[in-house]
């Protein structure tokens, strides 16, 4: 191998066209990279299977800014095309896309971002599709969440399900249900009491004098040498009546 030699698929010197990594495997005639290849197949949208676009640009994925719906673009939109202007009292665009000439062209101006109208919340700043109190549900019309018919299971508002309410547990639990109700359900239960909300080295009526075996302090049969009560050695013992 001639180190002076140089390859004209990757342009890089110390190897011959021959031996390149970018050479096509496919064992054709000619020297070529993989991706000039005439064999190589067409690339295909996962989503349509179509060569005419890619996945990322694919319409069955892309989220229309006008409706929020999928399926299509802006300028595909059926509400787009059934809104009529108030400029030029035409359907088929919006009045801030309207390119016809209207006596008021000198006065109209394209509404900036500060100036814009929710229709949800009449508020200015924003579009409806943008709005916080919109429903979120996936509903075919876009409404507040507060008439929106879908409740949610897990804080019992409108608007949303419960897999997308942010009081949702996220544990792995097989029900959905809120936090506190999943605390409630997986408290730890004493094995000596039988109550919720300890466990049985913490159990309040449990012998602590150091028996063998788990026992009520009722049930102890060892006494304390200071106060002479049951369930508790001397040294651990916290009654007034201490021998000195």
């Amino acid at each position: 191998m001639n180190r002076n030699s140089r390859c004209y698929l990757c342009n890089r010197m110390g190897h011959e066209s021959q031996t390149c990594y970018l050479r096509c495997k496919r064992g054709c005639e000619k020297v070529h990279t993989e991706r000039d290849c005439p064999l190589r197949p067409e690339k295909k949208c996962k989503h349509c299977e179509k060569k005419d676009h890619k996945s990322v640009d694919c319409p069955k994925i892309h989220v229309c800014k006008t409706c929020n719906n999928k399926g299509h673009f802006e300028a595909n939109c059926e509400k787009e095309l059934n809104h009529l202007c108030k400029r030029c009292n035409e359907m088929g665009h919006f009045e801030n896309q309207c390119k016809n000439q209207c006596d008021d062209d000198l006065v109209y101006q394209v509404p900036t971002q500060k100036e814009l109208r929710c229709y949800l919340c009449e508020k200015v700043g924003h579009k409806a599709y943008q709005c916080w109190k919109r429903c979120w549900a996936g509903c075919e019309e876009l409404h507040l969440y507060t008439d929106c018919p879908i409740t949610c299971v897990v804080c019992n508002k409108n608007g949303h399900y419960g897999e997308d309410c942010k009081y949702r547990c996220r544990r792995k639990c097989k029900d959905i249900h809120s936090e506190e109700t999943c605390l409630e359900l997986h408290k730890p239960i004493c094995h000596l009491c039988g109550l919720k909300g300890h466990v049985q080295t913490k159990c309040p009526k449990r012998c602590n004098a150091g028996c063998q075996e788990v026992h009520f302090i009722k049930d102890c049969k060892s006494e304390c040498q200071a106060c002479g009560e049951k369930g508790h050695r001397a040294r651990y013992c916290t009654n007034q009546y201490i021998v000195a």
